[in-house]
């Protein structure tokens, strides 16, 4: 048996290099390719994104818009015609349409095994990445800001069988103003590759969102809005920031200033 290294034989010839492929063309977008990169002391824009499951409490596990699941963990066909329901309607206002709000589901439930935190997050993701839940208390303080299109809509939170109401209070952050926010073309974002539109995520790595390069946002004082091209995130001014800290907010979820500067 040889034991040796292997040796090519002196006759063969080299593996055949080819060329790298070209790099992607930029497909213009005309709601944001006119937008300027914010200059570096432009008032701070903050993402807030889910911390997904290594938030303290098992938020994205514990609550469902609607009742996709019943005592034996199976779904039914009504069970699966409110998702085929509600599924248009968030895509709607991924468009930036919010004429659908009415329509959203406004009941919560628990999840089997799932125990409802006391007192519950501050905020809280629920069966879908880009539907914000907020307490009632961080609530009153998002009504002293200017929220635009957004709304908060009252939840009622209900045990697994649907039966017995929480005396937690839940608002439903329901999208509103979408501005185009981030430059998707030299900002470092995981891109949706089975979206039929182009959609992108922020990394929950807080270190890369120095690699964000934020737009230039109008000034008009607006507290919060959306990226239609971000499914995972909402962007808060700093002043709405500043009044949120000291309440478990940033605990809650990855909150920070995006682009170069302290995050």
């Amino acid at each position: 048996m040889n034991t040796g290294f292997f040796k090519r034989p002196a006759n063969k010839k080299p593996m055949p290099t080819f060329p790298k492929p070209p790099k992607p063309k930029h497909i213009p977008d005309p709601t944001r390719d006119h937008i300027p990169v914010a200059a570096p002391d432009a008032p701070g824009v903050f993402c807030v994104t889910e911390r997904g499951f290594d938030a303290p409490h098992p938020r994205l596990n514990a609550l469902h818009e609607f009742k996709a699941f019943n005592v034996g963990g199976t779904w039914d066909a009504a069970q699966k015609a409110e998702v085929d329901r509600v599924a248009p309607i968030w895509k709607a206002f991924r468009k930036g349409d919010v004429t659908a709000r009415d329509q959203l589901p406004r009941n919560l439930y628990v999840q089997p095994g799932v125990r409802l935190p006391d007192p519950i997050p501050t905020v809280f993701t629920a069966g879908r990445r880009d539907a914000f839940y907020v307490r009632e208390d961080i609530a009153n303080i998002f009504r002293q800001h200017n929220l635009g299109e957004a709304a908060l809509l009252p939840v009622d939170i209900y045990d697994v069988d649907g039966l017995n109401t929480y005396d937690a209070r839940a608002y439903l952050l329901a999208p509103g103003t979408f501005r185009p926010t981030l430059d998707i073309r030299t900002s470092k974002l995981s891109k949706n590759r089975y979206a039929s539109y182009p959609e992108f995520s922020v990394y929950r790595e807080k270190e890369t969102w120095h690699d964000l390069t934020p737009l230039t946002q109008p000034d008009d004082g607006l507290a919060v809005w959306w990226d239609d091209k971000i499914i995972n995130s909402v962007f808060f001014s700093a002043a709405l920031v500043s009044d949120l800290k000291g309440t478990g907010f940033e605990q809650d979820v990855i909150v920070g200033r995006i682009g170069p500067g302290p995050l």
